[in-house]
Formats: structure tokens, sequence, C-alpha cells
């Protein structure tokens, strides 16, 4: 397994990619809580990371966000080690 993992968004159509967050590589789960208080559409992605190198990013997988009123109190990102960004949304 990695040793971990890293989370990128982007917020411009994926022209470019920020990381907002990196997990142990044991942990599939990551919650964004750097998103802005807008309804806005962002694009995730992840690399598995060890001390030497960084897999390719995953494909990206989009996500329209709104304002925190609206929000599902657990908004998270679940991931697998066969790099694949999956939006879960709850109640």
């Amino acid at each position: 397994p990695p040793d971990a993992y890293e989370i990128e968004r982007s917020t411009d159509n994926g022209q470019t990619y920020r990381r907002v967050g990196r997990t142990n590589g044991s942990i599939t789960q990551f919650t964004d809580q750097t998103l802005p208080n807008q309804t806005l559409t962002v694009l995730y992605r992840i690399r598995a990371a060890t001390p030497v190198a960084e897999s390719p990013a995953s494909e990206t997988r989009q996500v329209t966000i709104s304002p925190i009123d609206n929000r599902p109190a657990n908004l998270a990102l679940l991931m697998s080690t066969s790099q694949r960004v999956v939006p879960v949304s709850g109640s």
C-alpha cells in the first residue's frame, strides 16, 4: 500500500489543482473542510505517494457543492487503491 494519499481539488474546470489534503495510506476517507460557502462545481483527484515517488493523478470526479446551509452534514470523499475518487453525500 502507499504511505499516503494526496487529495487535489480544482475550482476552474481542471485548469489548475491545489492540494487540499493528505492522508495516511491506510485511511480511505477524506472530508474536505476547506470548501467555499457558495454554489460551485469542483473536481477532485488523488495520488498515491511513497517517500520516493507518487503515482499519476487518478481520473477526476466532479462534485457540485452548495452553501453550507444546504450541504449534507457528512459530505466526504471515499478513496480506493485503484486510484478512484468517489463522491459520497449523506442525508
